[in-house]
């Protein structure tokens, strides 16, 4: 189920304003304990490319001191990421991050996936615009985010003509 709640997160409090300083977004960041060690998870994104490894490399450098001192906790480790290709969305806040990107919806209004790229040209702080293509014709769908269950990036590999 989506949450709304990451950007309430104290770890991404203090780490995007850092991320986004060298041009990169913050997409998630999780925390787990196991025995005397901390595991921080980051999820990150670049805007209009393809995010590398350097990127990775960058946000972990920039990341490991400040993480320590919020942790608390000398036996940090930290993984960073990329979103993948078919990322589980966690939060609502990932529908402003992948604005024209493609996506697949389970509308609980239908009971079924729907599918189609973010629209860039409304965004709603309730309801979701889809855009959908068919040959040359354009279809748009509203979901309330109310209905939104489940919601994932979904990799078109050959655009429909």
């Amino acid at each position: 189920m989506l949450k709304n709640k990451i950007r309430e997160n104290r770890l991404f409090i203090e780490s995007a304003p850092l991320i986004e300083k060298i041009g990169l977004i913050l997409v998630d960041i999780s925390e787990s304990e196991q025995h005397n060690s901390v595991q921080i998870r980051v999820v990150i994104k670049a805007q209009g490319r393809i995010t590398t490894i350097d990127d990775c490399t960058k946000v972990h450098k920039l990341l490991e001191p400040r993480l320590e001192l919020v942790v608390n906790n000398k036996d940090l480790q930290i993984e960073v990421s990329t979103p993948g290709l078919q990322r589980n969305f966690k939060d609502f806040y990932e529908f402003e991050l992948f604005t024209g990107e493609n996506v697949k919806i389970y509308d609980e209004r239908i009971s079924d996936w729907v599918s189609g790229k973010i629209s860039n040209e409304k965004l709603d702080k309730e309801i979701l615009i889809l855009e959908q293509y068919a040959n040359k014709d354009k279809n748009v769908i509203e979901i309330p985010y109310t209905f939104i269950k489940k919601a994932k990036l979904e990799v078109v590999w050959e655009e429909k003509k």
